[in-house]
């Protein structure tokens, strides 16, 4: 767990405990040909690859089938856990190929594009895109964070940031959400000060705004 301080509030950065598996519960990801012996990957298609006597057969019964637009291999390290990428691990012992990602012109259609609107790279780039954030998921690398008050009272919490970069979102969303708190506690301190000036409150018995703890760093 990691912990911020921001402003008087405490940020609490942690590790989520069981997130969703984006390939399985979110819509508009490529596609998946993955299988593994000890492993269950993610496969949209009905192959299995265990069927085929080589990647050369396999990718060829991909492309007969679904006709990719672009289709990039996908190969898994496994040692202490499990990691994957679309380029061969350098480790040649604990690696190996696993399957391939693509996308079809189906897909693409769910994402509103039509064939030609993206190159070959784009869409190569979409399926690595796609690799990293199932590799977020299946290394545990998501996030979600909680905010406290200094008397330590949990006014949020919001969890399913994957990868460091969805990391860097999440600080920032937190920090932004601290800001607003400090805004609604002005604009609540501007009231009573309006209601304590017509009820005559003595000064002696106003909380100042410095007792609410405001910060500007």
């Amino acid at each position: 767990m990691e912990t911020l301080h921001y402003k008087g509030y405490e940020i609490k950065i942690e590790r989520a405990d069981f997130p969703q598996n984006p390939l399985r519960d979110w819509d508009g990801h490529v596609l998946f040909c993955l299988n593994h012996k000890r492993y269950d990957l993610h496969n949209n298609t009905d192959f299995d690859t265990n069927e085929f006597e080589s990647w050369e057969a396999i990718r060829e019964a991909v492309e007969d089938e679904y006709c990719p637009l672009a289709i990039l291999p996908v190969f898994m390290y496994d040692h202490g856990g499990i990691t994957i990428k679309t380029s061969p691990f350098i480790c040649c012992w604990d690696s190996s190929q696993i399957g391939f990602a693509f996308i079809d012109i189906p897909t693409l259609k769910q994402w509103g594009l039509r064939a030609g609107d993206k190159t070959a790279k784009e869409l190569e780039e979409m399926i690595r895109d796609n690799v990293r954030l199932y590799d977020d998921y299946l290394t545990g690398n998501v996030f979600g964070y909680s905010i406290a008050d200094s008397s330590g009272n949990t006014l949020d919490s919001c969890y399913g940031y994957y990868g460091d970069l969805g990391k860097e979102d999440m600080i920032g969303e937190a920090k932004s959400n601290v800001e607003h708190y400090l805004r609604q506690k002005i604009v609540k301190h501007a009231i009573k000060v309006k209601r304590w000036i017509r009820s005559q409150v003595p000064l002696i018995y106003r909380q100042s705004i410095g007792q609410i703890q405001f910060y500007s760093k």
